[in-house]
């Protein structure tokens, strides 16, 4: 899948620790100001900061001088509520979800600090702290998984290497799953918005509207808040159920053609490029069922996100593509993309002869199923 744009990844590589509840501060606040103290074991003294994560960047709110003993505290106030960091150096960083009022402390082992951190104080951060288990976890397997390939590749040992792929299969679904599950018994939290940047679009989009929704009456100044629901508010567009917007663009040769043009048809919507690799991979598939379901009712619309024309023309071509094809050559930029809420590619909708909306992302044997029910009865 390419996908236009990464939803704030940078703040995922941050989540990697264990957690405990239960909590000694008891400090009393100043209105606004926040409580982060601890320890660190094996470090030196030095200066460390307290940053905000914004969509522009970090900076600091706060500094902090580590004792002989490890100790170390910051008072501050905070710009509102969000994704905080303890940064010792460049590469240790320690991810923490404040709000004022929220008193916190941490425990790690400097030497040791992806598995070896203790939390406890704000719920938010806690939260985090749960998630990171599940995604070492994650993380490590899917990097052995990915090693495994690679050899099974190198030795050629097709009957491996699909045991394999199984394996990597389950273990997203069972990662996903918990980030699901986290995010129905806490929608509203922004640890969910973090559950939810590593959901997919296509197919999670229940989780997505409902963190989107909950998040926006818990947490409505979060700074990636505004970013994400503009993103979530596409999945209303192209939703099944809902008519097709009519297309009306260029085909190569210059003449404008209508999706309205092929009204009274079962036609398939077809969101792909020259440059997409597995939007070419899929097109032999598309082409095989075009050919067998066209003499029954069935077209296809094919709506490139191209910015080259001749790239365009010559993918046409060697993909044997026979069907309407159009685009405006604006790449992601697309007005028809837009209109139809796609952020990634290939994306297709299979519409009715009404002009309504009946399925999404049909591919491979998939489509030809989902064909043969409409119109092999």
């Amino acid at each position: 899948m390419i996908s236009t744009r990464l939803l704030s990844a940078f703040v995922l590589s941050f989540i990697l620790f264990s957690c405990d509840t239960t909590s000694d501060v008891g400090v009393e606040l100043n209105e606004g100001e926040i409580m982060v103290k601890g320890s660190i074991e094996n470090l030196e003294p030095r200066e460390i900061t307290l940053d905000y994560v914004t969509n522009g960047g970090t900076f600091p709110v706060d500094t902090a001088q580590i004792n002989e003993n490890g100790d170390f505290a910051f008072r501050t106030e905070l710009p509102q509520e969000g994704i905080y960091r303890i940064v010792f150096n460049h590469k240790t960083q320690i991810p923490l979800i404040l709000d004022t009022g929220d008193q916190v402390e941490v425990y790690a082992d400097a030497d040791n600090i992806t598995s070896d951190y203790d939390i406890r104080g704000s719920g938010e951060s806690v939260f985090l702290s749960n998630l990171s288990t599940h995604q070492s976890v994650y993380y490590k397997k899917m990097d052995s998984l990915r090693i495994a390939m690679e050899n099974a590749q190198s030795m050629q040992d097709k009957s491996k290497y699909a045991v394999i792929i199984n394996d990597r299969i389950a273990t997203i679904e069972t990662y996903t799953n918990h980030l699901k599950a986290f995010i129905d018994e806490h929608p509203g939290s922004i640890a969910s918005y973090i559950c939810a940047t590593q959901l997919s679009f296509e197919t999670d989009e229940r989780h997505l509207l409902m963190v989107d929704s909950a998040l926006g009456v818990e947490h409505p100044h979060f700074e990636f808040y505004p970013d994400f629901h503009d993103r979530v508010a596409t999945l209303r567009l192209g939703k099944v159920g809902s008519a097709a917007p009519d297309l009306t663009y260029s085909d190569p040769d210059g003449n404008l053609r209508s999706l309205s043009e092929l009204k009274g048809s079962y036609v398939l919507i077809d969101f792909w490029a020259s440059w997409c690799k597995p939007c070419r991979i899929e097109n032999p598939n598309v082409v095989s069922v075009y050919s067998d379901f066209k003499s029954k009712g069935f077209e296809i619309f094919g709506v490139s996100l191209d910015k080259d024309r001749q790239a365009w023309v010559k993918a046409i071509a060697d993909d044997g593509i026979t069907w309407m094809q159009v685009s405006d050559l604006k790449g992601w930029q697309s007005e028809a993309a837009a209109k139809y809420g796609v952020q990634s590619i290939p994306a297709t909708f299979l519409i009715d002869p009404n002009g309504i909306i009946i399925d999404k992302n049909l591919r491979g044997a998939a489509l030809r199923e989902r064909l043969s029910e409409l119109l092999n009865s």
